[in-house]
C-alpha cells in the first residue's frame, strides 16, 4: 500500500509539473537516471519529462527533437501493463507538442484533442486544465467566429480547472489571454472582469504591467469609459519606461491606444501627438501593417478636427503605398474613413459608391456588431444630408438601440446628438429638445472638471519621471561631493589641529578649542534662525500657490457656467426661430451666430490648460465651420484661411470673432446675389509689432464711401464700435468685391 501511494504521489508530480519548461540543471539530473528506469508509471513520467525538455528547448535543432522522439518511444514501453489514463494522457500531449514542432499542425491538434479526452477521467484538474488550454492554442484564425467560441470555451474550462494552481504567474497568463478573447468577440465588460483578476495575480507575482494595463485601457474605450481608459492607458506608459521600453511591438501599441483614448475624450492635439509617436515607432520596424493601422486612426483625428482634407490626402498616400497589405479590417475602415471625410466636404457623388459598400459590409459574417453600429451611424449621416429622413431614422434606431445595449457612452452621445438634428430637420421639437438635453448631460459627464483634473494630475506624474530621475540622479551625485568634500575638511582640520599642537602648545590648544566651540554655536543659532525663515517662506508660497490655483479653478468654472448659459441661449433661440419668418427670422439666426462666437471662447477657455487667452487657429477655424453648417445649402460659399497660431486675451478675441461674424454674415446676405462661385478670405496674422485682420469677398462690393461716418448699415456700425474696443484703425476697400482690413495691437 506504501509502495502505490508513493507511485502515485510521484506521477501526480510529474503530470503536475508538466507545463513548466524543464531546466537544463533538471534534465541532467533526470538523464542520469534512463540507465536505470523501469516499467512504471515513474519511468514514463522521467521518459517524457526529457522528451518535453528537448520540444520545449529554444532554438530546438533536428538532434533535439529526433532525441524527444526517442524519449516518447522509450515512455511507451515503459508504461504500465494495467495502463494509466494520467500516463496515456501525458504521452499523447507530448507527440502532440513534437508533431507542432516539426510543422505538423493538424496532426498535433489531432493529439492534443485526445490527451484531453483522456485526461478528463483523472483527478488530476491541474494537469487537465493546461491539456485544455494547449488544445486552445490550436484554433488560431480570431475572425472565424466559431473558432474563436470553441478557443474561448477552452480557455475558460482550464482556469477553472487551474484556479488551485499554486504558479499564479501561469495563471494570471491564462487569464489574461482568456481576457485578449473576450475583447475580439466584442465582450468588452467580461474581457475586463478577466483583466483584473489576471492583474492582481500578476502583481502577486511581481511580473510587468504594462501589457494588462495597456488591455484593460482598450476594454474601457470600448465601454465608453474614457477617463479610466486614459489613466490605465498612461499607467502603461510609466510601466514601460520602468523596464526602459521605449520602442518596440508592445510599446507602440500602448502609444496608439493611448491616442485612441485621447480622441473619444476630444483632446485631438494630444491624440495626434501619440498617434505620430506610434506611426514613427511602426515606420522604424518596418511594421507595415501597424503602419496602416495608426494612419487610419490620424485620419479619424483629422476628421474629428474637421480637417477632411487632411485625412483623404493622409489615406490616399497610405494606400498608395501599402496597398498589397490590406485585410478585411483594413479596407473596412477604409470605407468608413472615405464616406466620413466626403460627407464632411459636402461630395455626395462621391460618398455615393461608399455608402453602397458600407450597406454590402452589413452582411459579411466577419463583421460584430460593434463595427456594424459605427457603419449604420455612417448610413444614417448620409441619408440625413441626402433629407432621407424615413430612411435616416431606421439606421438612427439600430445604431442607438446597439449603444444602450452595450452602455456604450461615445455612441450614446453621437445616438443622442443625432436623433437632436434628425428631429429639428423633421420638425419634432418636443423630441429634439429632449435629446438635445440627454446629449448636454452626457457631454458635460465626459468632461466634467475633476476628471480632468485627475488626468492632467496623471500627465504631469508621466511627463515628469524623467526629470525626477535626472533629480534623484543629482542628488546622489550631490551627497557623493559634500562625502569627499566632507573628507578633504576633515584632512586640513586635523594637520592645522596638528601644527598648533607642536607651535603653540597645549594651553594655546585648549583656548582655540573653546573659540570654536563659541564660534560652531554661534553659527547653529544662525542656522536654527535661518532654518525657521526658509520654513515660514515655505508656508506663504504654498498658501499663494493654493490661492492662485483656487482663483484658476474659479475662473474656469465662470466660462464653463457662462458658456452653458450662452449654450442655454442659443437653444431658445433655436426654438424661436421654428416659429418666425422672414427678417424676425433673420434677426434670429444673426443673434444665434453673435452668441455663438462669445460661447466658443468660453468654451476654448475653460478647455485649454491657459485660461487667459484664446488659440485664434483653432477657434476661428471651429467658428467657420459653424457658420458654413448654419447657412442655407443653396448657398456653397467657399472660404479660404491664413490664420497664423496666435494667441489673444479675451478682450481682443471677442470682438474679433463678433468682427468677423458681422462681416461674414453681410457678404452671405448681400455680396451674392448672382455670383455662382461666391468665396470668402479670412486672415489673421501677425505683422511687426501689430495684428492685422483681413475679411474679403469676391461680390459686388458697397455702395458709397463705407468709411464715412454717416453711412447707416448696422452691420457696418457694429464692425466700427467694436474695431474702437480694439483700440485699431479700419479701413475699407471696394474695388473688386469688399474688403475690411484692420490693426491692432495686443
Amino acid at each position: 500500500m506504501k509502495k502505490i501511494l508513493v507511485c502515485l504521489f510521484l506521477l501526480n508530480w510529474v503530470f503536475t509539473v508538466n507545463g513548466q519548461v524543464t531546466s537544463r540543471q533538471k534534465a541532467d539530473s533526470l538523464l542520469k537516471l534512463v540507465p536505470g528506469l523501469t516499467a512504471s508509471t515513474t519511468g514514463a513520467g522521467t521518459a517524457l519529462n526529457l522528451a518535453d525538455f528537448y520540444i520545449r528547448k529554444e532554438g530546438s535543432s533536428k538532434q533535439d527533437l529526433d532525441s524527444a522522439a526517442y524519449f516518447i518511444n522509450k515512455a511507451k514501453k515503459l508504461h504500465p501493463r494495467f495502463g494509466s489514463p494520467w500516463t496515456d494522457g501525458y504521452i499523447l500531449l507530448v507527440e502532440g507538442r513534437l508533431a507542432d514542432k516539426n510543422g505538423k499542425k493538424t496532426e498535433g491538434m489531432s493529439l492534443v484533442a485526445k490527451a484531453v479526452e483522456r485526461l478528463k477521467f483523472t483527478g488530476d484538474t491541474i494537469f487537465f486544465g493546461k491539456a485544455c488550454y494547449e488544445l486552445s492554442r490550436y484554433y488560431t484564425d480570431l475572425t472565424n467566429q466559431p473558432q474563436l467560441a470553441i478557443r474561448v470555451s477552452l480557455v475558460e474550462k482550464a482556469i477553472a480547472l487551474l484556479r488551485q494552481s499554486p504558479d499564479r504567474a501561469d495563471l494570471a497568463a491564462d487569464m489574461l489571454m482568456l481576457a485578449d478573447l473576450y475583447q475580439q468577440q466584442g465582450k468588452f465588460t467580461k474581457s475586463l472582469e478577466a483583466a483584473k483578476l489576471a492583474l492582481a495575480h500578476l502583481k502577486s507575482a511581481h511580473q510587468q504591467l504594462q501589457g494588462i494595463y495597456i488591455l484593460m485601457c482598450t476594454d474601457e474605450l470600448w465601454l465608453g469609459n474614457y477617463q479610466q481608459a486614459l489613466t490605465y492607458g498612461l499607467w502603461a506608459i510609466t510601466a514601460s519606461e520602468q523596464v526602459h521600453e521605449e520602442t518596440g511591438p508592445q510599446r507602440l501599441q500602448i502609444e496608439n491606444t493611448v491616442s485612441v483614448a485621447y480622441y473619444f475624450l476630444r483632446n485631438c492635439p494630444k491624440s495626434l501627438e501619440h498617434g505620430k509617436t506610434a506611426m514613427a515607432i511602426a515606420v522604424q520596424a518596418r511594421d507595415t501593417s501597424d503602419t496602416y493601422m495608426i494612419a487610419q486612426g490620424l485620419c479619424r483625428t483629422y476628421l474629428s478636427m474637421h480637417q477632411p482634407q487632411l485625412a483623404i490626402n493622409l489615406l490616399n498616400q497610405t494606400i498608395a503605398q501599402y496597398s498589397s497589405f490590406a485585410d478585411f479590417d483594413v479596407n473596412y475602415n477604409n470605407q468608413i474613413i472615405y464616406l466620413q471625410a466626403y460627407l464632411q466636404v459636402k461630395d455626395y457623388k462621391k460618398a455615393s459608391p461608399y455608402f453602397i459598400s458600407n450597406k454590402r459590409l452589413l452582411n459579411d459574417p466577419r463583421l460584430n456588431d460593434f463595427k456594424k453600429a459605427g457603419i449604420y451611424l455612417m448610413l444614417e449621416t448620409y441619408e440625413k444630408a441626402l433629407h432621407n429622413y424615413a430612411a435616416a431614422y431606421v439606421y438612427l434606431r439600430t445604431f442607438s438601440a446597439y449603444a444602450e445595449k452595450e452602455h456604450n457612452n461615445f455612441y450614446r452621445q453621437n445616438s443622442y446628438g443625432e436623433h437632436a438634428k434628425l428631429d429639428s430637420l423633421t420638425h419634432d421639437y418636443r423630441s429634439a429638445y429632449f435629446y438635445t438635453i440627454r446629449f448636454r448631460k452626457l457631454s458635460d459627464s465626459l468632461l466634467n472638471l475633476s476628471k480632468n483634473k485627475q488626468l492632467q494630475e496623471l500627465e504631469v506624474v508621466y511627463k515628469t519621471k524623467e526629470k525626477d530621475n535626472s533629480i534623484e540622479l543629482l542628488h546622489q551625485k550631490a551627497k557623493l561631493q559634500d562625502a569627499e568634500l566632507g573628507k578633504s575638511r576633515r584632512t586640513i582640520n586635523e594637520t592645522i589641529a596638528g601644527i598648533c599642537v607642536l607651535l603653540i602648545g597645549g594651553g594655546f590648544f585648549v583656548r582655540h578649542y573653546n573659540i570654536r566651540q563659541k564660534t560652531f554655536r554661534i553659527i547653529g543659532k544662525q542656522h536654527a534662525v535661518i532654518t525657521t525663515k526658509n520654513e515660514e517662506i515655505l508656508i506663504k508660497n504654498k498658501e499663494l500657490e493654493g490661492l492662485i490655483q483656487e482663483k484658476e479653478y474659479l475662473l474656469i468654472e465662470v466660462h464653463h457656467r457662462v458658456k452653458n448659459n450662452l449654450h442655454t441661449v442659443l437653444s431658445f433661440l433655436s426654438l424661436q426661430s421654428k416659429y418666425l419668418k422672414g427678417e424676425a427670422l433673420a434677426a434670429i439666426k444673426i443673434s444665434r451666430q453673435r452668441i455663438y462666437a462669445m460661447s466658443l471662447i468660453h468654451q476654448k477657455l475653460y478647455m485649454a490648460e491657459d485660461i487667459k487667452t484664446i488659440d485664434m487657429k483653432s477657434y476661428l477655424e471651429e467658428f467657420v465651420g459653424y457658420f458654413l453648417d448654419s447657412f442655407s445649402p443653396d448657398l456653397q460659399i467657399k472660404f479660404s484661411t491664413n490664420i497664423e497660431s496666435l494667441r489673444l486675451p479675451v478682450n481682443k478675441a471677442i470682438p474679433v470673432g463678433l468682427i468677423i461674424n458681422e462681416a461674414i454674415t453681410n457678404s452671405a446676405k448681400y455680396a451674392f446675389p448672382a455670383n455662382t462661385e461666391p468665396k470668402i478670405t479670412l486672415s489673421l496674422r501677425q505683422k511687426e509689432e501689430r495684428i492685422e485682420l483681413i475679411i474679403k469677398d469676391n461680390g459686388i462690393g458697397i455702395p458709397g464711401d463705407v468709411n464715412q461716418a454717416t453711412y447707416d448699415s448696422l452691420g457696418i456700425k457694429l464692425i466700427k464700435g467694436l474695431c474702437n474696443d480694439l483700440d485699431g484703425t479700419l479701413s475699407f476697400e471696394s474695388a473688386t468685391g469688399t474688403m475690411i482690413t484692420i490693426l491692432f495691437r495686443i
